[in-house]
């Protein structure tokens, strides 16, 4: 997902609004608009799920303070493990997500709409 959304960020980059030529301004703002909300159902996917890795992870923590045992203690640090991936995957797909969007604001402010008005 992140060669996805690191292809598609610059593939927006390198349109110039005004130099495209596309049918109509309805079929542009539904083929960016969707690959958008694509990517914004992959984030909410993964916001669900990194907060129950992080009720997982509390709840771990909590047991090894109650319960020490090195069962309990390796189940902890497999969790804080994952959880440090699954928030730095999260922060990637956050941080693109609004790039995208300020490319999608870019060409959507230009002159590009003025030839299907």
């Amino acid at each position: 997902m992140e060669k996805r959304l690191r292809n598609y960020y610059q593939y927006l980059k390198l349109i110039d609004a005004n130099d495209v030529a596309l049918e109509s301004k309805s079929l542009w703002d539904n083929k960016i608009w969707k690959q958008i909300q694509i990517f914004q159902h992959e984030r909410f996917i993964h916001l669900v799920v990194t907060a129950l890795f992080s009720i997982f992870f509390i709840l771990s923590f909590i047991n090894v303070y109650l319960n020490v045992s090195w069962l309990n203690a390796l189940l902890f640090l497999i969790l804080m493990i994952v959880e440090i991936f699954y928030i730095k995957h999260y922060y990637f797909l956050e941080n693109y997500i609004q790039k995208i969007y300020q490319e999608y604001d870019r060409l959507v402010d230009t002159d590009f709409y003025q030839y299907y008005k």
